[in-house]
C-alpha cells in the first residue's frame, strides 16, 4: 500500500514540478512507533500482537489520529494511511495532521486474551 501512496504523490509532484527536498518531507513521517503486546489465549497459548503508530506531519497543527485492527497490518500500511490524511486534510483545508495507530490483531479471532 506504501508504494501506491509514493506513486501517487510522486505523480502529483511530477504535475506541479516539486523540488526532490519537498517530495521527501511530504513521504517521510515525523515519527513511528512500534510495540508488542503479548497475550494467553484460554487455551494457555500466548499470543504476540504488534501495533504501529505513524505520525506523519505536525506542519499545519496539532496531530490527529485513527485505529485500525487487523491481522494483516504493518508499519509500511499504518505510514500510508497517515500519509494520506496529512494530504486530504490540507487539500481540503482542514487542521490537525494524522497519526495512524495500527495494532496487527483481529478482534473478532480473538478468544479472551489476557495480557500476560
Amino acid at each position: 500500500m506504501l508504494e501506491t501512496t509514493k506513486l501517487f504523490l510522486v505523480r502529483a509532484a511530477d504535475h506541479l514540478e516539486s523540488s526532490e527536498q519537498l517530495r521527501d518531507m511530504l513521504l517521510t513521517p515525523n515519527r513511528v512507533v512500534s510495540v508488542e503486546l503479548v497475550t494467553e489465549r484460554d487455551a494457555g497459548s500466548l499470543q504476540r500482537h504488534t501495533g504501529y503508530r505513524v505520525q506523519h506531519s505536525s506542519a499545519r497543527g496539532p496531530m490527529k489520529g485513527g485505529l485500525r485492527y487487523h491481522p494483516s497490518m504493518d508499519e509500511d500500511h499504518a505510514a500510508s494511511l497517515a500519509s494520506l490524511m496529512t494530504w486530504k486534510t490540507a487539500v481540503v483545508a482542514i487542521c490537525g495532521q494524522e497519526v495512524q495507530t495500527a495494532p496487527a490483531a483481529s478482534p473478532a479471532s480473538s478468544n479472551g486474551p489476557h495480557v500476560a
